[in-house]
């Protein structure tokens, strides 16, 4: 699957080494975006990123540019979005 990886983790103290899955998104070619991605060592790992990613108020978080965000530099004062809620300015 594009974005998951299998990852073997180095032994910690009385723990031997371990098996996980590391999830980072992917660019066209294959390659991960992001230096280090989302580390799973549980299946209660999984089900609890499933269920955050699957939480329909996330979406209503992500607030498209021209609706919330002022495309200018303001210093990183709150700009105000939908339902009058206000967000820290992001930058690029």
């Amino acid at each position: 699957m594009p974005g998951v990886f299998v990852v073997k983790l180095p032994g910690q103290g009385s723990r031997g080494p371990e098996i996980a899955l590391e999830i980072n998104p992917v660019d066209s070619q294959g390659q991960s975006k992001k230096k280090r991605g989302y580390m799973i060592r549980e299946r209660a790992d999984l089900e609890e990123l499933s269920k955050i990613l699957s939480d329909p108020r996330l979406v209503r978080l992500w607030l498209p540019e021209d609706n919330c965000i002022d495309s200018g530099r303001d210093g990183g004062h709150l700009v105000e979005g939908r339902e009058g809620k206000s967000f820290p300015q992001q930058y690029d």
